[in-house]
């Protein structure tokens, strides 16, 4: 029973505790896996690039050879390049030996062939996991930047407070919608929780009466 919508230009971030299903809903708005029931809905010319949260460690090859293996156009090289650039990687490394980058490093690179082509959707499966704080605000000044929508899979409140629109925290098999990063949806949920308390308190004291005037 969960919805939810993704509107052009839009930084979305997702956020929940670990097992609450987060990788599964992006995998399914992927494209990668059908869901039980309901269905995903995708503008009608809209492209879509996915970055998943494992990174292959045993790497072979140069990283060209990776990331640039199912890019056949001449100027593709060319448009690797300026988004490693955006993503503070040299380009000079993409003959280096994949095995001699970093996971973080790795991590930037693969971001880096998502957005080659300027997808009209990206989904980022908690790419900060394994990002030092400057390969965090290499992700930020991106996001910051970017012309099209995303949906971010993330746990550093940080980086969600200074990229988000919108905040959707999913917990017990429910998913909430706050506008703004995770301290205003921190601040909203609590209030939210707050008022429940107050309403059941509240229906609790009033039965009281009732019973008692009975």
């Amino acid at each position: 029973n969960l919805s939810l919508s993704l509107d052009a230009g839009e930084i979305v971030c997702l956020t929940g505790p670990n097992g609450a299903g987060k990788t599964a809903l992006i995998v399914i708005l992927a494209g990668l896996r059908k869901p039980g029931r309901g269905q995903v809905v995708l503008k009608h010319g809209a492209t879509l690039a996915y970055v998943q949260q494992d990174v292959d460690p045993n790497l072979e090859g140069t990283l060209a050879q990776q990331v640039l293996q199912d890019l056949q156009d001449a100027r593709a090289r060319a448009r690797l390049c300026r988004a490693m650039v955006r993503l503070g990687l040299p380009p000079s490394r993409l003959d280096d030996p994949a095995c001699t980058f970093s996971i973080g490093e790795r991590v930037r690179a693969d971001i880096a062939r998502a957005i080659v082509d300027e997808p009209d959707i990206l989904l980022l499966d908690e790419p900060t996991n394994h990002l030092d704080i400057e390969g965090k605000g290499w992700i930020v000044r991106l996001l910051e930047d970017w012309p099209g929508a995303c949906l971010m899979v993330c746990h550093d409140r940080a980086v969600i407070d200074a990229v988000a629109d919108r905040t959707l925290i999913l917990e017990r098999a429910v998913l909430q919608d706050f506008a703004g990063g995770y301290s205003d949806a921190l601040s909203m949920k609590n209030q939210l929780a707050q008022n429940a308390r107050e309403a059941y308190e509240k229906s609790r004291s009033e039965q009281r009466r009732l019973k008692i005037a009975a």
